[in-house]
């Protein structure tokens, strides 16, 4: 009888088949690993004689049902820890799940088939996962407890690493949507409206790098790239995101930008800066029955400045040394009675993040306001040209790619799909794996010129794929690129591994193709 269901030796879960006394007649290969009892010994005997709980009505009236030809029954590992006791190689107990099912035989009678799943490891993973909650839970209750004083270096700290953990996994996200909707719009051949949709959507994500990016500032774990930029270019395209919804909201939005400011900024964080001002004014403005926001910009001879001013709630003066700093917030129930903060939600981040961009430019935030007179915001930073970060001119001959041989690491699929497209559209044979030991076990098969390798992966990571690679014999030893979305300092990075440089998710095709070039002409 058993040979029949020989295939059942191949399936990773414990199966028994059961006759209506109880006789065991199939016992899997699965059990007998887990229970270390022979089919020899078992098959042919009452399951009680193995497993006497068994007996136990709980057990015995439910399965004897089912060879009644009643419906499944379900041994939850929440009620029944192991229907079938056995341990784990550390002399753990395994967790199971058991489903018992009916079998017809066709002459009135029926089998139960007992199928046993060890869910060891998703039942620790809830356990860890419920423990972590709990902790994230206590942490946030003593956070908000703590909110009305100065926040203690070890949480901001906590806020840090939490926030970089993140910061990793968006930049991951961001980076295969990001890239696959570049290069559908490179590829052009779109409609209006749909090219137009393609526009709104890469926006929000941008809008969504901005805010991971200002929130790694805060943190302290990332310092923007900088150039040259144009003020009233910032201020104006960050203008043109709210006015419909400002003007809709009865809001008269008076401009007044001095042309032509240059400065030296990182260009995002700024807009961002602006931004949280602007979201602030509009709250600060909800009852107010005159709504003028007042947006101004200039020049001195040593700063650049821009200005926020309206005529909504004002600050309490009491509350105004305290604006900027982490979790402090004047809105919802830490707002005044009467305020119109009592209905709008704060994290208590938006001001402390835009304090820490300006300083980090050098520059200062000034606020002047009276309680129930509006409030006004003046940003200025230095002008100095110290701070300029050169352009660096990518004069790499067109096509340096073509006919080199790539390798592609990293473990989400979206990103492999997303280099492998830009490579091969830039000419070069590209091979993608999913973790540096898969790899490493592959990267004798051809002589790769280049390595794009993401550092955090399962099996092998980037840093450990990347010293076994630097054993290799020089000229055996392909160029390799880091491609990464963890928040890292590059240079330092670069160094440390020896590697030509770091591209950091997300990234446009033309800034990996530009990386991957120069990586070629850097390790000529």
């Amino acid at each position: 009888m058993s040979d029949s269901y020989a295939y059942l030796d191949y399936v990773p879960s414990g199966v028994a088949i059961l006759e209506g006394d109880f006789e065991v007649i199939f016992w899997n290969r699965t059990l007998e690993s887990w229970t270390q009892i022979n089919r020899n010994d078992i098959v042919g005997h009452k399951i009680f004689e193995f497993f006497e709980h068994l007996k136990s009505p709980k057990y015995s009236m439910r399965i004897r049902n089912v060879l009644a030809g009643g419906p499944p029954v379900i041994f939850s590992s929440q009620i029944h820890k192991a229907v079938l006791p056995c341990e784990l190689p550390d002399t753990r107990e395994r967790v199971q799940h058991c489903v018992v099912t009916a079998k017809p035989l066709g002459d009135g009678n029926f089998q139960a088939v007992v199928s046993v799943q060890d869910v060891t490891d998703l039942t620790n993973s809830i356990a860890t996962y419920r423990a972590t909650r709990t902790r994230l839970e206590k942490e946030m209750h003593e956070r908000e407890k703590a909110q009305k004083a100065l926040v203690q270096s070890e949480r901001i700290a906590a806020v840090g690493t939490l926030a970089a953990g993140i910061a990793h996994n968006f930049n991951n996200l961001n980076a295969g949507i990001m890239g696959h909707l570049d290069l559908i719009q490179r590829k052009g051949e779109l409609a209006v409206k749909e090219a137009k949709r393609l526009d709104m959507i890469m926006n929000t994500i941008k809008r969504s790098i901005k805010l991971t990016d200002s929130l790694m500032v805060f943190a302290g774990r990332r310092r923007g790239k900088r150039s040259i930029c144009d003020l009233s270019e910032i201020l104006m395209d960050t203008i043109a995101l709210i006015r419909n919804e400002y003007e809709s909201d009865g809001i008269n939005i008076v401009v007044d930008l001095s042309p032509s400011v240059q400065f030296v900024c990182n260009p995002g964080e700024i807009s961002h800066v602006f931004f949280n001002l602007l979201v602030n004014a509009r709250h600060a403005m909800f009852d107010s029955k005159k709504k003028i926001l007042t947006i101004s910009s200039g020049v001195t001879p040593t700063h650049a400045w821009f200005e926020v001013a309206d005529t909504g709630c004002g600050i309490e003066q009491d509350k105004l040394e305290s604006i900027f700093l982490p979790f402090y917030s004047t809105k919802g129930e830490h707002a005044s009675p009467g305020s119109p903060f009592v209905h709008v939600q704060g994290s208590g981040l938006g001001l402390s993040v835009s304090d820490t961009i300006i300083k980090n430019h050098g520059g200062e935030i000034a606020v002047n306001s009276t309680y129930g007179d509006g409030a006004s915001f003046k940003v200025s930073m230095p002008l100095a040209e110290s701070q300029v970060t050169p352009v660096v001119v990518n004069d790499n001959p067109d096509g340096l790619l073509s006919g080199k041989k790539i390798m592609a690491i990293d473990d989400e699929e979206i990103i492999r799909s997303l280099v492998e497209d830009i490579m091969e559209d830039a000419g070069a044979e590209v091979d993608v794996f999913s973790n540096g030991r898969q790899a490493l076990d592959n990267v004798g098969n051809k002589d790769y010129d280049l390595i794009l390798a993401d550092l955090q992966m399962p099996v092998m990571n980037g840093y450990d794929f990347v010293k076994e690679i630097n054993k290799l014999a020089p000229d055996k030893r392909p160029t390799c690129l880091i491609v990464t979305g963890k928040i890292v300092n590059d240079a330092e990075l670069a160094s440390e591994l020896g590697v030509a440089g770091v591209v950091t998710k997300p990234f446009t095709e033309e800034q990996l193709v530009s990386a991957a070039e120069k990586a070629l002409l850097s390790h000529r």
